[in-house]
C-alpha cells in the first residue's frame, strides 16, 4: 500500500469457482526484499479467499484487521494490477480536540504521524501495536 496503515485489503477478483488467493500482510521488507514478519510474534497476518466463480468477486475481511505496509497476493488469477486492491484504513472514530501547524514542514510531518499512529492503534481499545499479538 505504500503507507503503514491499519485495515485492510479490499480484493477485486474474477477466476475460476476454487481459485484460492493468499493475501500476506507486513509492515518491512528485510535487507533481502523478503517480508519481515519476526515481529508479528505469533500473529498471523495472511489471509485466503476461495473464489466463487460467479464473475467479479469482492472479498473484504469482517471479522479482523492489520497493521501493515505491504501485502503479498499469491494464487490471483490473470494479471494483477493496482485496480484489485484498495487499502480500506480503519480506526475509531475520535474527536479532534486540539490542532499544531507550524512554518516547518519537518514539525508538521511529525505531528501528521502522531495523530496517524493514534488512530491506528486505537481500534476499540487501545494497543501499543495493531499487527502484532497485542491486536488479538
Amino acid at each position: 500500500m505504500g503507507q503503514n496503515m491499519v485495515g485492510w485489503v479490499r480484493l477485486k477478483v474474477s477466476g475460476s469457482r476454487g481459485t484460492v488467493v493468499t493475501l500476506r500482510h507486513a509492515e518491512v521488507m528485510d535487507k533481502y526484499g523478503e517480508f519481515y514478519t519476526t515481529n508479528l510474534r505469533s500473529a498471523k497476518c495472511q489471509l485466503t479467499y476461495t473464489l466463487a466463480g460467479t464473475g467479479e468477486e469482492t472479498y473484504e475481511p469482517r471479522f479482523t484487521f492489520m497493521g501493515f505496509r505491504f501485502v503479498e497476493v499469491t494464487g490471483f488469477p490473470g494479471e494483477l494490477t493496482a485496480d484489485n486492491l484498495t487499502g480500506v484504513v480503519i480506526h475509531s472514530d475520535m474527536e479532534v480536540t486540539g490542532k499544531y501547524e507550524s512554518s516547518n514542514p519537518l514539525l508538521n510531518q511529525l505531528q501528521h504521524n502522531i495523530q496517524w499512529g493514534q488512530k491506528g492503534n486505537f481500534v476499540d481499545v487501545p494497543t501499543d501495536c495493531p499487527q502484532r499479538d497485542e491486536r488479538l
